[in-house]
């Protein structure tokens, strides 16, 4: 997801509409980091996590907004229900974002799994966020930005990846409009998406 940790959900580009393709288990490890003048991030991750779901069985709670109903907390992970797009609604993160997920369970033929960043709402997608799919069936992430202006924009070609159970999949977006996507804290490749308005500024995570 888009400090900040954008989300998890689905959608058909350049339409949407948003959905999950994915049953099963997903340990959801979250973070973010606020940029401060004078720091560099190098190793990936470099934030503290937001929420590692260690707690009860039930609902996600009320740091989450958006889709939540969605999901829901069982066995100390995060448990995907009818899916959405939910966001960390807290706080809004600064200009540098970094989000990530472990999955503690892949299906091989889960199509579109997300991480939101600079999402400028704390609810939707609609005024604007960067959206990291990763499609288990194709073995590869892109990159997606929308703008009401724009509509969504693939930014730059796919990434060859393929993510099995266990691993870590991560992203940071920057206030150049870089963005990065990482497997393991091992990058796989950056995409420029500079040309989307909101670059600059903050936003949720999901």
């Amino acid at each position: 997801m888009k400090p900040l940790i954008d989300s998890l959900p689905f959608r058909y580009p350049p339409y949407g509409l948003w959905r999950w393709l994915i049953a099963g288990v997903l340990a959801l490890v979250m973070a973010a980091w606020l940029a401060r003048d004078g720091v560099t991030l190098t190793a990936f991750p470099a934030t503290a996590v937001l929420d590692s779901f260690d707690r009860a069985n039930g609902g996600l709670g009320a740091s989450w907004s958006g889709s939540s109903g969605g999901y829901s907390v069982a066995g100390n992970l995060l448990s995907v229900g009818s899916g959405g797009d939910v966001y960390w609604r807290g706080t809004a993160f600064g200009t540098d974002q970094e989000v990530f997920i472990t999955f503690s369970t892949l299906k091989a033929t889960a199509e579109e799994q997300d991480l939101l960043l600079k999402s400028q709402s704390s609810t939707s997608y609609g005024s604007g966020v960067i959206e990291v799919w990763y499609d288990a069936v194709g073995k590869r992430v892109q990159v997606w930005t929308y703008a009401g202006s724009q509509g969504w924009v693939q930014r730059g070609a796919d990434l060859p990846v393929a993510f099995v159970s266990g691993d870590q999949f991560g992203a940071r977006a920057l206030a150049t409009g870089l963005l990065e996507v990482y497997r393991n804290g091992t990058l796989v490749g950056a995409r420029d998406a500079s040309a989307w308005p909101f670059n600059a500024g903050g936003g949720y995570i999901g």
